[in-house]
């Protein structure tokens, strides 16, 4: 890089303040000025030279791989939208380049997630997937694929059925479900083939899964208890309404409902 003698406006304009301190401060200040200054106006060449040095890098990959500024920052920020060929090209001209970055890698292809739900035509449902896919959304730099279908809670071996085609095409399960023996069957299936899956809502004790995605259901179970003890003005019996009991998650809540009621409020009785 060329330098001249000819001053920048920033470095114009801190000359004319050290002149300016110069003439109103005593020799110690105006030591201290010119040495903070100079660091400062060092610090800004730097900025401005580094800035300069990767704009020319940048440039430089676009010229190799044939392609302009803006397709280079799609492939080095992986905003996705590149065939792959055009990625390849650029990644090596950046390597030939020797741009000071970490490089994406080439070849990882999009993760395949398949999410598994409940048909329930609930607003819970509604609300999970329409979550889901906003999160994928905001991940497609990431090249995130999420699949959802939606399976009758009545029809587990169905399900069984998809847990086990998704350990043979997914990168990963999301599952709804509840306790089946084909279906504890279908995630050790997954677990051999190396295919992580998360239980969603209620768990699935013993299964070969990575891990569960929910809150505390004994506890869900048990603030439901105190709110309604509070509103019981006399003892008095106390219907309960619940879904199916093969969900853990529906157990959970129930035991957690009575045990608390029936302990701090007797001689409340559930039915």
């Amino acid at each position: 890089m060329n330098f001249t003698n000819k001053a920048t406006p920033q470095q114009g304009n801190t000359l004319l303040f050290i002149h300016f301190f110069e003439l109103h401060h005593s020799p110690a200040e105006r030591c201290i000025c010119r040495i903070t200054l100079r660091f400062t106006l060092a610090a800004r060449c730097f900025e401005v030279f580094t800035s300069q040095e990767i704009g020319m890098s940048l440039k430089e990959v676009a010229r190799r791989a044939g392609v302009g500024l803006a397709t280079v920052d799609r492939v080095l920020n992986e905003r996705g939208g590149v065939a792959p060929e055009t990625v390849h090209r650029v990644l090596q001209a950046a390597r030939e380049v020797g741009l000071k970055r970490i490089l994406p890698e080439e070849h990882r292809h999009p993760w395949q997630i398949e999410l598994l739900l409940s048909s329930n035509d609930s607003f819970f449902f509604k609300q999970l997937a329409q979550d889901f896919t906003e999160v994928a959304s905001h991940l497609g730099y990431r090249r995130l694929t999420l699949r959802r279908t939606f399976v009758p809670e009545a029809q587990p071996e169905r399900l069984a059925k998809l847990i086990r085609q998704g350990g043979e095409t997914r990168d990963g399960l999301i599952v709804f479900a509840h306790e089946h023996p084909a279906i504890y069957e279908a995630l050790d299936h997954c677990q051999v083939r190396g295919v992580p899956v998360i239980s969603l809502v209620t768990d699935l004790p013993g299964a070969a899964r990575l891990c569960h995605v929910g809150i505390n259901q004994l506890q869900a179970g048990r603030t439901a208890a105190q709110l309604m003890g509070k509103m019981l003005h006399q003892p008095g019996e106390v219907l309960m309404v619940s879904g199916h009991r093969d969900y853990s998650a529906h157990r959970q809540r129930i035991e957690g409902f009575r045990d608390l009621i029936t302990s701090r409020f007797p001689p409340s009785s559930v039915t």
